[in-house]
């Protein structure tokens, strides 16, 4: 009988601990490519890869100055193991312009694909074909055409009617407000 309370306070004490560890797992700020960049060997490696491949100067910046628009890094399986994916792209011109970063554990080897000035994606650090292919899929989700309702469907959203110039306001604007009208002394007619 000592041995189920035991038992039982053993299992409540480790479900409590596994409930505590998911709490904190769940309140752990999202982190972007800037962050791990501020680390060797990530910015080493980063650096290393786009001086290599003689990458554009918003790509550079990235590494050197921390210029970029990011969204949160994310963890991909890559042949069973997790790999770290980061997508940015360049300040104010985002659209055929951005930088998938794949980081393999530790920042130990890194790949990127480029897509430039909307071309065709470039893969920089020769990646063998599972890494390739995380990379290839994180540039079709990036570089996926929003989709838009067909010609003679409905959408969710149903459509505003048209609008038509609404009429002048009744009440008159108050003598001081500077789009109010102003009088004209009428002109004397000739005699």
């Amino acid at each position: 009988m000592r041995f189920v309370p035991l038992a039982i306070l053993t299992c409540l004490g480790l479900s409590g601990a596994a409930h505590a560890a998911h709490a904190a797992q769940a309140a752990e700020p999202e982190t972007y490519v800037f962050d791990v960049l501020a680390l060797q060997p990530y910015r080493g490696n980063l650096a290393r890869l786009v001086k290599a491949k003689d990458a554009p100067d918003w790509v550079k910046a990235i590494v050197s100055q921390g210029e970029g628009t990011a969204v949160p890094s994310k963890s991909v399986d890559v042949g069973g193991t997790p790999y770290r994916l980061d997508h940015v792209c360049k300040v104010h011109d985002c659209a055929g312009n951005t930088l998938d970063i794949l980081w393999a554990p530790r920042g130990a080897k890194v790949w990127a694909a480029l897509v430039d000035g909307g071309k065709p994606a470039v893969m920089l650090g020769d990646p063998k074909p599972p890494q390739a292919r995380a990379l290839a899929a994180a540039v079709a989700v990036a570089t996926a055409p929003i989709a838009t309702p067909a010609a003679g469907t409905s959408s969710a959203a149903p459509k505003a009617a048209p609008t038509t110039p609404s009429a002048p306001p009744t009440a008159p604007l108050p003598a001081s407000s500077p789009t109010a009208p102003t009088t004209m002394p009428a002109a004397e007619a000739p005699k």
